[in-house]
């Protein structure tokens, strides 16, 4: 009997040896998944913050292309309106230019039916 106790008491020992050091192994594949962890959520900050990076660049290159787009509209109706200007008084001239010129043939018509 006594030879089975220290069998028992042997192979509970064995035993007890094994648990721990597999107990040591777990642990130890805890720390790793623990810096994993923390590696992939620094990771996720970090690409949460050059998302809203990007977004605010994009709003920003977004609004500077508004903003020229609008300079240009309003530069081209003031140039609409300066031809359509220049237009009204060219044509303003012509007629009055033909009208004086209508007038000085009338009279010297009359002149020459005289």
């Amino acid at each position: 009997m006594a030879s089975e106790e220290s069998k028992t008491i042997g192979g509970d020992e064995q035993r007890l040896r094994t648990l721990l050091q597999e107990n040591v192994v777990l642990k130890s594949e805890v720390e790793v998944w623990k810096l994993r962890c923390r590696s992939l959520q620094e990771e996720n900050k970090s690409l949460r913050q050059a998302s809203v990076n990007i977004q605010a660049r994009a709003e920003q290159e977004e609004e500077a292309i508004s903003n020229k787009l609008m300079k240009k509209i309003q530069a081209l109706r003031e140039e609409k309106e300066k031809l359509a200007n220049n237009y009204e008084q060219e044509e303003e001239f012509l007629t009055n230019d033909l009208s004086r010129k209508l007038e000085q043939l009338r009279q010297e018509k009359e002149e020459l039916e005289q």
